[in-house]
């Protein structure tokens, strides 16, 4: 009903705008399979590696951002983000689930506009903490709290009808710092990753109103 709706519009161009409000949907679903089998041709079966991981996450961020020129645009937005992953071995399971809550800033520059149909840029900075517990044999289940510090560059494309805009993400690079401390840790445990995808492996796609 919606997308019937602001279909009834026509394009419009983003320099008479000044204020957005949107919000941001992205999924990513992943499922992995490995089996390592040692070089050593006098390794018996017991010493081949085998299990199954997979990883599910969703995020949810709506946002509101000012005009600052015909060009380009600075916001804020708020982050949920739900995550689980699995990994299972012959003889373990592990299951790791979370809650998060964040917020971040962001800057789109407009870099290509065709009729109704534009590309931008946009870096954005992040800051989320979690909440969640680990499922394991032993103990069963673990109670964690980790913060997660983000930064990245993405490619959009969007579609304006009226004062809506239809986008969705084509690429984006990620570099993220985490920090994890579960229960039964003294201290926290730090990781980083850099990461790079496309809409093919983590579908992003938003709606935003502008006045």
């Amino acid at each position: 009903m919606l997308f019937l709706s602001i279909a009834l519009g026509q394009a419009q161009d983003i320099k008479t705008s000044k204020f957005i409000l949107g919000g941001s949907f992205s999924i990513h679903n992943g499922n992995n399979s490995v089996e390592a089998i040692p070089a050593d041709p006098n390794a018996t079966f017991s010493n081949v590696s085998e299990y199954e991981s997979s990883r599910f996450s969703i995020n949810f961020n709506p946002y509101v951002a000012k005009q600052i020129n015909s060009n380009s645009m600075i916001g804020l937005r708020l982050q949920y983000a739900r995550e689980v992953s699995t990994t299972d071995r012959e003889l373990s399971f592990y299951k790791n689930s979370s809650n998060g809550f964040g917020i971040g800033f962001f800057y789109r520059q407009y870099i290509y506009e065709l009729q109704s149909f534009s590309f931008f840029l946009q870096p954005s900075a992040n800051i989320l903490h979690s909440i969640g517990k680990t499922e394991r044999d032993a103990p069963a289940v673990e109670d964690f709290k980790s913060n997660d510090y983000s930064a990245g560059l993405s490619l959009n494309v969007s579609y304006s009808i009226d004062k809506w805009n239809l986008f969705a993400s084509l690429i984006a690079a990620n570099y993220s710092h985490n920090k994890h401390r579960s229960a039964s840790q003294e201290s926290a445990t730090t990781n980083t990753n850099l990461s790079l995808s496309t809409a093919l492996s983590n579908f992003r796609f938003g709606i935003e109103k502008r006045f």
